[in-house]
């Protein structure tokens, strides 16, 4: 019971506790999730005779890199090329954000297992219009008139949709209701 509290308190700044640095919970395993995700969507088709898949992401965060962004692309312009072993095809990761990987992952996955892939992103905060104004230049390339009707259907509704970004359909959540 002692390691599990340790656990549970290594991110608290207040408690002073080492865990080994390969049991940080540091990040939100999305991409991870995703990849994964690679070989049970198929056997859940299998297994239920079904071809079509609604895949749900529901994640507090976005995922990390798993090596193909990042620190990886340092030279202005440089790209990583994931290459799908199944498929055959490549997809190419620019940038250095984890987002752009992200993105290509869902991508490999709705063309390997042809699903529909829908994100529910639950966004923390206590700001009520702050928040969506954070995501100004990540989700709306800094579209003053699409981040208006966001905000306003943020305001609302508690949540705003958005298009792309590797999803058919991404809902970002006002995650503290």
């Amino acid at each position: 019971v002692n390691d599990l509290w340790a656990l549970g308190q290594n991110g608290n700044y207040n408690v002073r506790v080492q865990t080994p640095h390969v049991l940080d919970m540091g990040c939100t395993p999305l991409n991870e999730s995703i990849v994964s995700s690679f070989q049970m969507i198929p056997q859940f088709q299998e297994k239920h005779g079904v071809q079509i898949v609604n895949a749900v992401f529901l994640s507090d965060g976005d995922g990390h890199s798993m090596g193909a962004s990042g620190r990886w692309n340092t030279e202005e312009g440089e790209k990583t090329i994931i290459h799908d072993s199944k498929t055959r095809k490549d997809y190419t990761v620019d940038g250095s954000s984890s987002d752009a990987e992200t993105a290509q992952y869902l991508t490999i996955l709705k063309d390997r297992c042809g699903c529909n892939v829908i994100g529910i992103k639950l966004l923390p905060g206590s700001r009520r219009n702050g928040q969506i104004q954070s995501l100004r230049y990540r989700y709306f390339d800094g579209n003053d008139s699409a981040l208006e009707v966001a905000s306003k259907m943020w305001n609302k509704n508690n949540f705003v949709a958005v298009e792309g970004h590797g999803y058919d359909k991404l809902f970002i959540v006002r995650g503290n209701l």
